[in-house]
């Protein structure tokens, strides 16, 4: 993020898996809130314990405060992947 012109000049950022091609990609995007108040946007299922990661939408605030601490904690080798890490409540 610190390297991306796009990223930086942006406040909130879509990731979405290489394996995925999003045919209503146009549509999903301008159904987005104009809200500035979302930190994040994914599917959410099994109780608020898992969220599909394959395309969601976060500020960049998100990254920073709750992705980019739990970066150490990946380890693609081991197969410790995004998907893998979460954060227990303190």
């Amino acid at each position: 993020m610190k390297h991306s012109e796009l990223i930086s000049n942006s406040d909130y950022i879509i990731k979405i898996t290489g394996r995925l091609f999003v045919k209503n990609f146009h549509d999903l995007i301008s159904n987005i809130p104009k809200n500035h108040d979302i930190d994040i946007i994914t599917d959410l299922e099994r109780g608020l314990t898992w969220a599909d990661s394959r395309v969601f939408f976060f500020s960049k605030e998100f990254a920073y405060k709750y992705l980019f601490p739990l970066q150490n904690k990946l380890n693609d080798t081991n197969g410790v992947y995004f998907e893998h890490i979460h954060q227990r409540p303190s």
